[in-house]
This record gives C-alpha cells, structure tokens and sequence, in this order.
C-alpha cells in the first residue's frame, strides 16, 4: 500500500488528507466526503474529481485512465417493395368484325414500375367470377349476363406466349429473384375473348388487381 496527498480547497486551514491506493483505486477521504477516482498506482498524473459536500472540491493526483462502455446499434430492415402503374384503369379496346373473327381483340395495359431491396413477383387477379355488364340492346340481344372471368388474358408480351387466364385466384406473371435497386419495368397485355354468338353489344366490366410482393 502507497500514500500520496491531496489539499481540500474551500476551507481557511489547509487540511492534509491522505489518499490510499488499493488495487489501482484512488480514494481519497476528506471532512467527511470520500471520493474515488479510477486510475494506476505507477504511472501519475493530474486529474480533477468534482463532488458535492461539506469538502467542496478536491483536487487528488491520480494515474490518467479510460473508462470504456459497449453496446449494440440494432435495426430490423424489412423486406420493402414499391410498384407505381402507368394508369389505374385499362379501357379495353373496342372490338371489329375482324376481331370477332379472330376470337379476340387485343389491349395494351398498364406499365409496371417497380423496386424492391429483395427478390419478388407480380400477381395478377380478379375480385369477381364474372363480368358485368350493362347498356346495350334491350330484349332477346341484352348484353351476355355471365360473361367468365377466364375471357380475359394477360400477359407480359405483345405475342402472347403465356396467354394466361385471368381467375379469381393470383395468378404470377412476373418473378424476380433478386432485389431490384433502380426500377424494373414491366408491361401487361390484355386480351378479352369473343364469340359472334355470346357477346351481344353493352359494356363490359371487370376488377383486376395487381399485385406485388416479396414472399
């Protein structure tokens, strides 16, 4: 065990007081006040601990020291996906002669902006089993009652290659893999089937939805 000293200040006398060092701990201990500093026995240096007491402050020479504290930063990063349409509603074009003899008329759809920190797909679906329809002519040539959802297509080319049945369950059209940073794009096609002897003239209706997710 070593001493060294230490003077009160804030007292007319000059009171000696002897500071103990024990294991690398300075306490030093004054008109009733103790305090402890932290610090080495071998190497000293000047170090200034400030209290409230009846000793106000003591100035106690210590070793110089570093007190340490460690932690976590922590964050949750969900997956994050963000899609923006060229248009909320698709017109379907309207049908010819030509198109009734084809079985089909063909429409562009909306574009698909999207962006996603992960990998993720495209569904496609319906709210409803059929279309409704309203206008046209009264009497035996009203417009077709129960027109299936399945007469309308989609795809994500012009030619068709999947030709896929719209239903009321999702149906996926698009899968990336991979999180797409900058935006992806992709373009739907509808095509709304026809028959000379089913359609009778009125207007046509029916939801889609578009979705996009990252499973």
């Amino acid at each position: 065990m070593s001493a060294v000293s230490a003077v009160s200040a804030g007292s007319a006398r000059r009171t000696r007081a002897t500071v103990l060092v024990r294991r690398g701990a300075i306490v030093a201990g004054v008109a009733g006040v103790a305090v402890m500093c932290a610090g080495s026995a071998r190497r000293l240096a000047a170090q200034t601990c400030t209290v409230s007491g009846t000793a106000a402050t003591i100035t106690a020479i210590t070793g110089s020291g570093t007190c340490n504290t460690s932690g976590n930063a922590t964050a949750t990063i969900p997956r994050v996906v963000r899609m923006t349409t060229s248009q909320p509603t698709t017109p379907l074009t309207t049908p010819t002669a030509a198109n009734y003899d084809a079985g089909f008329v063909q429409t562009t759809g909306p574009l698909l902006s999207m962006q996603s920190n992960a990998g993720h797909s495209v569904l496609v679906r319906s709210t409803a089993a059929t279309f409704t329809a309203t206008g046209g002519i009264p009497g035996p040539d009203a417009p077709r009652a129960a027109k299936p959802v399945a007469d309308l297509r989609v795809d994500t080319t012009a030619a068709f290659p999947n030709n896929w049945a719209m239903a009321t369950t999702n149906r996926t059209v698009r899968t990336r893999p991979t999180a797409a940073l900058a935006p992806v794009t992709v373009q739907l096609f509808f095509r709304l089937l026809l028959s000379w002897t089913l359609d009778t003239p009125g207007t046509y209706t029916i939801p889609v939805v578009i979705t996009l997710t990252s499973p």
